[in-house]
């Protein structure tokens, strides 16, 4: 876990988490956001690993989440996610996690909240909205390419972009009734 800063009382942080099976072929990944405001955000700390099981990877969730202040998370719920989600809600019985989901628990990576997040992410980059700190997030991003026009982003032949997905759900936080932009910040 590459940490660019310790948790700071009162402040505001949410964790964007991408699942993998562990098996080697894909990272789970871990990013960590202070949102300081609605238009100051930035990226505090990154955890992966390629070879974490499942349901270690949920304890590991809620450790990072704890660790920041109870943070809330953004899992995304596709294929193994759910079995994640599973674990850190009912096994771990943590009710940090955001249930966006209609059918389920986390957030279901569709076609609609794909697009959306990749604007989102696209409109806080673009703005300088978001501090990135991590390079191998902005590695990623460097190859983070449209698939299909208008529609659909991922990672070059080659390529991952894990640190990419949850970077983009743990902003997506931030157009969901979950998010309180009133809030007294830090």
């Amino acid at each position: 876990m590459a940490i660019y800063e310790h948790p700071r009382d009162k402040a505001f942080y949410i964790l964007g988490i991408d699942p993998a099976r562990g098996t080697g072929n894909d990272f789970s990944t871990i990013q960590v956001l202070k949102i300081n405001s609605d238009k100051d955000v930035d990226q505090v700390a990154i955890y992966q690993s390629e070879y974490v099981d499942p349901e270690t990877f949920a304890e590991v969730c809620v450790g990072v989440s704890e660790y920041y202040n109870n943070a809330q998370m953004m899992v995304e719920s596709n294929d193994i996610g759910s079995l994640v989600c599973d674990k850190i809600f009912y096994d771990l019985e943590n009710e940090n996690l955001i249930n966006f989901d209609k059918n389920g628990l986390g957030i279901r990576a569709t076609r609609k909240t794909k697009l959306a997040a990749n604007l989102l992410l696209k409109k806080y980059i673009e703005n300088g909205f978001l501090q990135i700190n991590d390079k191998k997030t902005l590695y990623e991003l460097s190859r983070y390419v449209e698939k299909t026009p208008g529609v659909y982003h991922a990672a070059g032949e080659n390529d991952h972009d894990d640190t990419v997905t949850a970077l983009e759900w743990a902003l997506y936080f931030l157009v969901t009734d979950f998010y309180d932009p009133y809030r007294d910040w830090e």
